[in-house]
């Protein structure tokens, strides 16, 4: 029934009901007086979500389009509110029909309020929650099977992608020996405050039977640095500054690939950089190939050159003995001339002698 109708004054009621046709199918809490009563102060997952009015967008342009802009702490703050009890489920190949998923997990989770189970794409669904204890529920079971199929968990973020999986991940962190009057919960979230999210006890540390060690569930990102250690310590105006190194132990830790983003593999294991690597090797022996060849041709053009220099220079050097040897001849034809020239001159001489007689 609509938000708003009241059977009890239908003498107020100006305009007839009208009914909304939900596609969505919600899988209701177990009937029982206890639950009827917890329900009836979670929200109705059938109305509409009509958000703040106090959130206002700027009009603009980017790159000559129209843009909306909103503004980052609205979009990180109170837009996201209204998704916090959304959780992403996703399949590794195809999944189910999406009534076999709803029928499996109604026989797999009791939850207290209510739960809507949607289709987002051909392997990723989303489940939105009134119950925040329901919420939490799932989400720390991290995966569920249905129909033969595991399906990851993730906690539903403004920066979700369906193609990406998201590094803010559940873990177990584990603080042995830690002073056994730090095991309750208000100390134990202060403590594992710089890893990340602190989100509750595990039951034994939370009943305080296990004194050797503390055990808390918290919220990390797998994109920072983990941290193995923590300094806790104590000071006061009388005594000085005093406290101890507590170590930091994790559980089932999932890996997570920083270049392609996803869950269940490291950085060193990625097939992805394999390829562009692969890849890389191959254009690189192009490249060398081509610069083979074009130092190759290089080294043949100098050659040629150096083959033309040479010619050249045999040319020259032949015109070169050619001419000496054409000097040498004409310098010998000239000798001659003059030793001839000489002779004649002799004879010319005894010839004058001898009629002068």
């Amino acid at each position: 029934m609509p938000a708003g109708t009241n059977l009890a004054r239908p003498s107020e009621i100006t305009k007839p009901p009208t009914w909304r046709i939900s596609t969505h199918y919600e899988i209701p809490a177990k009937s029982n007086y206890a639950v009827s009563l917890k329900a009836s102060s979670t929200v109705s997952l059938s109305s509409n979500r009509l958000g703040d009015p106090s959130v206002k967008a700027r009009f603009s342009t980017h790159n000559v389009m129209p843009a909306i802009i909103f503004k980052a702490r609205n979009y990180y703050g109170i837009m996201e509110e209204e998704c916090r009890l959304t959780i992403v489920g996703k399949f590794l190949r195809t999944h189910p029909q999406i009534e076999k998923i709803r029928s499996k997990f109604a026989e797999k989770i009791s939850v207290k309020g209510n739960v809507k189970i949607r289709v987002y794409d051909y392997r990723t669904v989303f489940l939105d929650f009134t119950n925040e204890d329901d919420f939490k529920l799932v989400w720390f079971k991290r995966s569920i099977e249905i129909e033969g199929q595991i399906i990851r968990l993730e906690k539903w973020t403004p920066d979700f992608k369906p193609d990406v999986d998201s590094p803010i991940v559940l873990v177990w962190v584990l603080l042995p020996e830690l002073p056994f009057h730090y095991h309750t919960w208000h100390y134990v979230k202060q403590i594992v405050g710089p890893i990340g999210t602190p989100l509750s006890l595990d039951i034994v540390t939370d009943y305080q039977t296990r004194p050797s060690m503390a055990k808390v569930r918290v919220e990390v990102d797998l994109t920072k640095p983990k941290l193995n250690s923590v300094w806790v310590g104590s000071e006061d105006e009388q005594s000085h500054l005093n406290g101890f190194t507590q170590k930091l132990e994790y559980e089932n830790v999932p890996k997570y690939c920083r270049h392609c983003k996803l869950l269940g593999h490291s950085i060193l294991q990625c097939r992805k950089i394999e390829k562009h690597s692969e890849g890389d090797e191959k254009d690189k022996g192009k490249n060398i190939v081509e610069e083979q060849g074009s130092k190759e041709s290089l080294e043949e053009r100098e050659r040629g050159k150096q083959l033309g220099k040479s010619k050249e220079e045999k040319k020259s050097q032949q015109n070169e003995k050619t001419k000496n040897k054409e000097g040498e001849r004409g310098q010998i034809k000239e000798k001659s001339n003059v030793q001839i020239d000489d002779v004649n001159v002799e004879k010319l001489q005894q010839e004058n002698k001898e009629e002068r007689k």
